[in-house]
């Protein structure tokens, strides 16, 4: 089962695609822009590590809505935007 609390996608277009889905009134976020190994809580812990995946995922997740009650309508309206900006930035 499923929490309902985020959706999230990757692309290495982040910004871009997340100004596009604003105009079209879709309204996005990114909860986690700094990978754990460069927050000041674990940095110690991760010493010189090199973790190129996960400062790539940092900078290319976006979050879209997402929760519980979320009626199919919705649920369409944000796929039909996300696929509009995506042919668009490509």
């Amino acid at each position: 089962s499923s929490v309902y609390a985020q959706y999230t996608v990757r692309t290495n277009r982040r910004e871009a695609l997340r100004s596009a889905l604003e105009r079209e009134g879709v309204p996005t976020a990114v909860h986690y822009p700094v990978p754990i190994h460069r927050q000041p809580a674990y940095a110690q812990f991760a010493g010189d590590a090199e973790l190129p995946h996960s400062d790539a995922a940092a900078s290319e997740v976006l979050s879209l809505p997402m929760y519980a009650d979320m009626d199919v309508a919705t649920q369409e309206s944000i796929v039909a935007a996300l696929k509009r900006t995506l042919a668009t930035l490509n």
